[in-house]
C-alpha cells in the first residue's frame, strides 16, 4: 500500500511539474512587435533615441566653399555622412574630398530638401560613390536635377527613405537625429527640409538646412535649443523668424553658405554677432569643424 501511495505521488508531482513547465514556455516567450493581434489597441509607437555614447574619437565636419549651396561632409571615426549635394558642378568637389580622404561609401546621404543647390550634385555624386542610406523628405522634387537624382538612384541600383518621423542612429561616438517636418504640404520646397542634430561628447551640432519661418516656427518645438554648433539656414537670409531662431539656439560657432555673389544678410551675421558667436562663411572657403567631444576648433581654407 504504501509503494502504491509513493507511485501515486509520484504520478502527480510529474503532472504537476509538465504544467509548470508549459505555462512557463507560453508566457515567457519573445515578444514580437509585429504580431498580428489587430485587435491590440496598446501598441506602443514611442521612438527610443539611443544615449550619446562617451566621445572616444574625432569628429569632423567640412561645410565646402560652393557657392549659395550646401554640401557638408561630415566623418567619425569609421563612417561617413553628406548632408546636401550642393549644385551640379560642386559634385566634383564633394568627390574631390572624398577621394582625398580614400572615402568610398558614403554611410549616409540626407538630402534635406529637392531645391538644386542642395540635390544638384546628388546624381554625378552616386554614379561614382554608394550610398548605403539615403533619407529624403516625404515630397517629390520638380527640377531636372531632381529627375536627374531619380534617374542616378535607379541606374545605380540604390534607394531612399522618406522620411515622415524622427530618425536616430549612432556612428561610431556620435549621435544623429533627423527632425521630419511636421506637416505634409508647405508653400515652398524650403520648409520641407530635414534638420540634423548631431551629439559628440558634450558638443551637439545643429545642421538648419534652408528652414524658412514656418518651419523654424515647428523647429522651435521640436528642439530643445542651445547648440554649440549651427549650419545657419538658406545661406543666412534674414526673416521675421530669424532674431527669435538664432537666440533659441544661441550658437558659439555659426557657418553660412553663401557666395561673394550672394553674401549673407547683415542682420543675420549681427544677431548672431551680438550673442558673442564665431561667424564663419563658406563664401571665404571651406570651414572644417574638428570636435574631440568637449571643444570645437575651426579651420577655414580659401
Amino acid at each position: 500500500m504504501a509503494i502504491k501511495n509513493i507511485f501515486r505521488a509520484c504520478i502527480i508531482s510529474l503532472a504537476f511539474i509538465f504544467l509548470l513547465n508549459l505555462y512557463g514556455c507560453a508566457s515567457s516567450g519573445n515578444y514580437d512587435n509585429n504580431d498580428n493581434n489587430d485587435n491590440n489597441d496598446n501598441n506602443d509607437t514611442t521612438i527610443t533615441v539611443p544615449t550619446v555614447p562617451t566621445a572616444s574619437g574625432i569628429l569632423t565636419i567640412s561645410v565646402l566653399k560652393a557657392g549659395q549651396a550646401d554640401a557638408i561632409v561630415i566623418t567619425t571615426q569609421n563612417s561617413c555622412m553628406v548632408i546636401d549635394c550642393g549644385e551640379k558642378d560642386d559634385a566634383d568637389k564633394v568627390l574631390h574630398y572624398l577621394k582625398e580622404r580614400n572615402i568610398k561609401t558614403i554611410d549616409y546621404l540626407v538630402i534635406t530638401h529637392f531645391d538644386k543647390d542642395h540635390v544638384g550634385g546628388a546624381a554625378k555624386i552616386l554614379s561614382n560613390v554608394t550610398a548605403n542610406i539615403i533619407y529624403v523628405p516625404d515630397y517629390k522634387g520638380n527640377t531636372d536635377e531632381y529627375k536627374k537624382y531619380i534617374n542616378a538612384l535607379e541606374m545605380n541600383s540604390m534607394s531612399q527613405t522618406a522620411i515622415t518621423e524622427n530618425v536616430s542612429f549612432l556612428l561610431d561616438d556620435v549621435l544623429f537625429e533627423i527632425y521630419s517636418p511636421l506637416k505634409t504640404s508647405y508653400r515652398g520646397d524650403n520648409d520641407y527640409s530635414l534638420v540634423v542634430l548631431a551629439k559628440h561628447g558634450n558638443l551637439s551640432f545643429l545642421f538648419a538646412g534652408d528652414a524658412e519661418s514656418e518651419r523654424i516656427s515647428e523647429l522651435m518645438e521640436q528642439l530643445d535649443g542651445n547648440y554649440d554648433y549651427f549650419k545657419v539656414p538658406h545661406h543666412g537670409r534674414f526673416d521675421d523668424m530669424t532674431s527669435e531662431f538664432i537666440n533659441f539656439v544661441n550658437p558659439s560657432i555659426a557657418v553660412i553658405t553663401d557666395s561673394e555673389k550672394n553674401p549673407a544678410d547683415d542682420r543675420t551675421i549681427e544677431s548672431l554677432s551680438a550673442l558673442g558667436c564665431e561667424v564663419y562663411c563658406t563664401k571665404d572657403g571651406t570651414v572644417t569643424a574638428i570636435s574631440d567631444g568637449s571643444e570645437i576648433t575651426v579651420e577655414l581654407v580659401p
